[in-house]
């Protein structure tokens, strides 16, 4: 894990999340693709009463997800092959989160492919990208 990474983990941690990094998505003999920090807050989660939920934009009364990528320099776009439509990364990686319906995971893709952000009942998934100059 590089500075970056250790920063968006700390980060996400110590505003309640549950966190895990470099998770690689896998097809068989193939990666599909990996995200750097893959988190997860439920409603009541937080740590150590830090939180920082309005840089965050938490939302409330939501189970929140984050698939964050750490970057240096420019964050102007987020192009990583889990955010490909031509390899289902993304699909596995939200069916591996396991908090989206087998028949929403495509439409939760699609949307966050689109506008980085979902919502879908009482849950709230988004892909970040965070740097550091």
């Amino acid at each position: 894990m590089n500075g970056p990474e250790h920063l968006r983990t700390w980060f996400l941690r110590l505003n309640g999340y549950l966190t895990t990094t470099n998770f690689y998505a896998h097809h068989k003999r193939e990666t599909l693709g990996e995200i750097d920090v893959t988190a997860v807050r439920c409603r009541h989660s937080q740590e150590l009463h830090f939180e920082d939920s309005k840089a965050l934009k938490i939302p409330s009364a939501k189970i929140d997800v984050v698939l964050a990528e750490a970057k240096r320099g420019d964050v102007s776009a987020l192009s990583n092959s889990w955010n490909s439509s031509e390899k289902p990364a993304l699909e596995y990686v939200v069916r591996r989160v396991g908090v989206v319906p087998s028949k929403k995971v495509d439409e939760v893709c699609a949307s966050l492919r689109e506008s980085r952000h979902t919502i879908l009942d009482d849950l709230s998934f988004r892909a970040v990208c965070c740097a550091v100059l």
